[in-house]
C-alpha cells in the first residue's frame, strides 16, 4: 500500500497548473485585498453617500407632505377690499332680513293668541252666565 502511495505522490509531482488557471487565481487574490483609496476618492465617496442619503429624505418627506394632504394651490382665492365690504353688507341685511321675519312671526302669534284668550274669556262668561242662573 505504501508502495501505491509514493507512486502516486512521484506523478502528482510532475503536474502543474496551467497558465490560465494561474493567471486567474492571481486575479482573484489581488483583487480580494483592500486598496488604500486617496483622499479625492474618500471625499467623492462621502459625497455621493451624503447625496443619495439627502434624495431619499427629501423625496420620503414630499411623498408623507403629499399623502397627509398637501397644499391645495389650486383654490386660493384672493379677496379684495370691496368683495369684504360686500360680503359685510349683505350680512347686515340678512341679519335684518331675520330680524324682520321674526317681528312678524312674533306679531301673528301675539293676534292669535289673542284670539285665543278672547274665546277662552267669552266660553267663561258664558260658563259664569250659566252658573249665575243655575245657583241664583
Amino acid at each position: 500500500m505504501e508502495e501505491k502511495i509514493s507512486k502516486l505522490l512521484k506523478i502528482c509531482r510532475g503536474i502543474e497548473p496551467s497558465e490560465e488557471f494561474k493567471e486567474r487565481s492571481r486575479r482573484l487574490i489581488l483583487s480580494a485585498i483592500p486598496r488604500r483609496l486617496s483622499v479625492l476618492e474618500i471625499i467623492k465617496q462621502e459625497l455621493r453617500e451624503n447625496l443619495k442619503f439627502s434624495l431619499a429624505l427629501g423625496l420620503a418627506s414630499l411623498l408623507i407632505f403629499i399623502m397627509l394632504g398637501g397644499i391645495n394651490w389650486g383654490n386660493k382665492k384672493q379677496v379684495s377690499n370691496l368683495e369684504s365690504e360686500e360680503l359685510l353688507s349683505e350680512i347686515r341685511n340678512i341679519d335684518f332680513q331675520i330680524q324682520l321675519g321674526e317681528a312678524k312671526y312674533f306679531t301673528e302669534s301675539a293676534e292669535e293668541i289673542a284670539a285665543l284668550l278672547g274665546e277662552i274669556k267669552e266660553t267663561d262668561d258664558q260658563i259664569n252666565t250659566v252658573l249665575d242662573q243655575i245657583i241664583f
